[in-house]
């Protein structure tokens, strides 16, 4: 599994996590409600309490959209920032990467006059041998 697939599953399972937490949280507040009116002997209005309910729902389901929305625009952006690190992208914008042995050669230090070593570019790679100091 990729990147940006396990972020958005991540980011997927906290939207539920936080949507089932705030519809939980929300009945048990209502629930509450209508048990202290019933323990006060107040007349409980039905049709009031279902009406609670739903627009709790409402909330609810606005919340999880707006989550969505914002989790996506995060998702988003993070991706358009790991394809401007991709190597693949830099070498087709006509970098290349010089390596030997294996590691990228960073600095002119790490090359003798002699060493062979290799160029990476996108469309593949060449062997090179270094000449001067």
């Amino acid at each position: 599994m990729g990147l940006l697939s396990r972020i958005f599953n991540t980011k997927t399972n906290e939207i539920g996590t936080a949507a089932e937490n705030k519809e939980t949280n929300a009945i048990r507040h209502y629930k509450e409600k209508y048990q202290e009116m019933e323990r006060e002997g107040k007349k409980i209005d039905w049709h009031e309490y279902e009406k609670s309910i739903e627009l709790c729902k409402t909330k609810i389901q606005h919340f999880v959209q707006e989550t969505i929305n914002k989790k996506t625009a995060d998702i988003t952006k993070t991706a358009t920032k790991l394809e401007g690190l991709n190597p693949v992208k830099i070498l087709s914008r006509g970098y290349s990467i010089a390596e030997k042995d294996g590691k990228a050669v960073n600095s002119a230090k790490m090359l003798k006059s002699g060493d062979e070593f290799t160029l990476r570019f996108s469309d593949g790679e060449i062997k090179a041998k270094a000449t001067g100091e």
